[in-house]
Parts: structure tokens; sequence; C-alpha cells
């Protein structure tokens, strides 16, 4: 910001630019973690139960997200879910005390 508070404009010509897309790739995938982690985890669900088909992998490789009841999460996490309601709004939240340290 300049002295007055008024936001400055560059004066670049590539001010406006996107960046390349394979700078955007490299970029996006420098932060997904190593297959053998990706392969570690699906290999710890679906030895749980769950199947492939219910495993996704993010399309920028930065998450895997499962499909899973409650009983199946209680489970997988060694842990146990209740409702809690908020005392002002009254809205409804899932939550639990305490995770219990789960190894992959």
């Amino acid at each position: 910001m300049a002295s007055t508070g008024q936001l400055r404009r560059s004066t670049t010509s590539k001010y406006f630019e996107c960046p390349a897309t394979n700078r955007y790739t490299d970029l996006q995938f420098s932060f997904a973690p190593k297959q053998q982690t990706v392969d570690d985890i699906r290999n710890w669900l679906e030895n749980f139960g769950i199947h492939k088909s219910r495993i996704a992998h993010s399309d920028n490789k930065g998450w895997i997200a499962v499909d899973v009841t409650v009983k199946e999460a209680e489970g997988l996490l060694d842990t146990e879910y209740y409702e809690h309601e908020h005392t002002t709004s009254s809205k409804v939240r899932v939550g639990c005390d305490e995770y219990v340290n789960c190894r992959i």
C-alpha cells in the first residue's frame, strides 16, 4: 500500500498474466504426498474392508476422500462419535471426545 492508504497498481505488462500451466501443475503436485504414503493409506483402508471404489484421490493429489459409515469411521479411528447440540444456535454437529493414535 502507498502511504496515502490507496492500493498501488503494478505497471508491469505481466501483472494480469496467469502462470504457465506446467508451472501451476508443478506447484499443485508439489504438495502431494509420496506415492508410497498413498499406497499405504489405501492398503490400510482396504484391509479394514473399505472397497477401493469408495476411496477417491483428489485431482490435485493433496488428499484422499473415503465414503464410510459412522460405524466404519469409529472402527478406523478407534473412537466414538456423538451428536452435539450447540447451546445457543441449537445446530447439531457430529464430533468425538478423543482420537486414539491409529497406525497405518
